[in-house]
């Protein structure tokens, strides 16, 4: 698979895989509890999840015990591009041990006040797109 066609899809399928992990072995969370994990409102959740559904990378079945409710799994395609994209952020952390102590404190700075930011534009920003997060989060202050 192409580069630039798993790159975007490491949010949505670690969000998959991150929810499944910590559902007390289930490996197999319902929509909604991967939606809203996500900070997503329930309609852009459900559009993002048919989305992988059709692109392979999850599959989608019916909750036993809830049958209003859907659960799904990652697939074998799935599975490959988190580990693609674990990765990556391996080789950000290890980067990040390189630079030594001082440049590790500075990064940790950095990602502290990101952090706070974000925290405090929570609300504002839930539901919007990585790119419209990105300019209200790098934009200067004023």
């Amino acid at each position: 698979m192409p580069t630039q066609h798993w790159k975007g899809q490491c949010y949505p399928i670690g969000g998959v895989w991150h929810v499944g992990f910590h559902s007390a072995g289930k490996k197999k969370p319902r929509k909604t509890e991967v939606i809203y994990s996500m900070l997503l409102e329930l309609s852009s959740g459900t559009d993002m999840l048919k989305r992988l559904s059709k692109k392979g990378f999850i599959s989608e079945y019916d909750d036993e015990e809830d049958k209003r409710s859907k659960r799904v799994m990652l697939t074998a395609q799935g599975e490959r591009i988190v580990g693609l994209c674990q990765q990556k952020i391996a080789g950000c952390r290890n980067a990040s041990f390189q630079c030594g102590r001082g440049g590790y404190q500075a990064m940790y700075k950095i990602a502290e006040g990101t952090e706070q930011k974000l925290s405090a534009r929570f609300q504002d920003l839930k539901g919007q797109s990585f790119d419209h997060i990105y300019k209200d989060m790098t934009a200067a202050e004023s």
